[in-house]
């Protein structure tokens, strides 16, 4: 299928809704697909305060400094993520769960130290995501907060009364649909929101013997493209993914496990960091050095592992997130200062070589540019807006 060049005059890449339908849940227009443009910014976030940018147009290029606000030494960002503020202008969300706990925004991440404003949640904060002009945020003790500008009014929603939901247990993701649903989950619980994030139902208890029929099991990651949802799921030596059409979100479907180095039960290693992107259909996760791929919003996967690096598996251990544009450019971000890149859709991988620490390793990030500081990256984020 060809994709659109413009429709009615506008360039696809500045299409954001057709008679109201956001430009990530159109799947074609007269047989014509709508294109991703691709990111010209990228952000990454990291312990101790470190934020890093690069243009999209040279991923080898990367500078960085601490942030002011969180200090060196005593914060560290669990989530960055890009969307638009009241206006429609940019807004980069960035979260973190110790100290004072703060959800920070900032229009412009390569403004440098000063640019960040905070607002301080009761808990700690783990994930934030933007979508059709919405903010959330999510954390410790269950708590979800909702913001229509990402910055400054933040309100923090109800949940005492949802059947299923708990008080006391962390929600570390939470994702969109770009058509004003939303959906996280909590434990082997999986919530959704049709209004924009203000109430919100279970729709599935992954706990039950129609699921996995086990417990123990938390919900560490979701995506959404291609009008599927996915959610993964992981305990000590075991990971599941499950899916559901977004036509009908009370059916869930284990994804199967393809390929001979991959099982049901295995998807992904379940040490460390395990985190997932999406866009255009192909679902990727990442952790340790281990990529699990899949072409079908998360309904069959594909594990790429050390052991086959010339398969997909990353070049690095230790991966702490996953990011895609949707043109074919996925980053994924390590400890140590680590990037890894592709540009054919998480299918080869190599290291950024531009930015090099004082030691003379260039491929490591260093906060500044040629410093001896070296941090864990926590996560990374294009300015496109999601899903895709």
């Amino acid at each position: 299928m060809a994709d659109a060049e413009a429709v009615n005059g506008v360039a696809a890449g500045s299409i954001e809704a057709i008679n109201g339908v956001a430009k990530a849940s159109i799947q074609a227009i007269n047989g014509a697909g709508l294109p991703a443009s691709g990111a010209s910014l990228w952000c990454i976030v990291g312990e101790d305060g470190a934020v890093a940018t690069a243009a999209g147009s040279d991923l080898n290029a990367w500078t960085g400094y601490v942030s002011a606000l969180m200090g060196p030494a005593t914060q560290d960002y669990n989530t960055v993520a890009y969307g638009e503020d009241g206006s429609g202008g940019p807004m980069w969300i960035a979260v973190n769960s110790n100290n004072n706990r703060d959800i920070r925004w900032n229009a412009d991440p390569t403004a440098g130290i000063d640019s960040w404003g905070n607002k301080n949640p009761t808990s700690s904060m783990y994930g934030a995501t933007w979508s059709d002009g919405v903010w959330l945020a999510v954390g410790g003790n269950g708590e979800v907060w909702r913001s229509t500008s990402g910055s400054g009014s933040w309100s923090e929603i109800d949940l005492s009364g949802v059947t299923g939901w708990s008080g006391s247990d962390a929600i570390r993701e939470v994702v969109g649909d770009g058509a004003g649903s939303f959906m996280f989950a909590q434990g082997m619980n999986v919530f959704l929101s049709t209004d924009a994030g203000e109430t919100w139902a279970r729709v599935v208890d992954l706990a039950g013997v129609s699921y996995i029929n086990a417990t123990g099991y938390t919900g560490c990651s979701m995506s959404y493209t291609a009008s599927r949802w996915c959610v993964l799921l992981r305990k000590s030596g075991q990971s599941r993914a499950y899916h559901a059409a977004a036509s009908d979100t009370s059916t869930w479907t284990a994804s199967t496990a393809g390929g001979s180095t991959a099982t049901g039960q295995l998807i992904v290693s379940t040490s460390g960091n395990v985190r997932m992107a999406a866009a255009n259909g192909v679902v990727i996760i990442a952790s340790e050095n281990d990529i699990s791929r899949s072409t079908d919003g998360g309904q069959d996967w594909t594990k790429y592992n050390a052991s086959h690096p010339a398969d997909g598996a990353l070049p690095r251990g230790s991966v702490r997130d996953i990011a895609t544009d949707g043109s074919g450019t996925w980053i994924c971000v390590h400890d140590t200062g680590r990037v890894s890149i592709s540009t054919n859709e998480g299918l080869a991988w190599t290291e950024q070589t531009g930015n090099n620490a004082s030691t003379g390793d260039r491929q490591r990030l260093s906060f500044p540019f040629n410093g001896t500081n070296i941090e864990n990256l926590e996560s990374i984020a294009a300015n496109v807006l999601l899903p895709l």
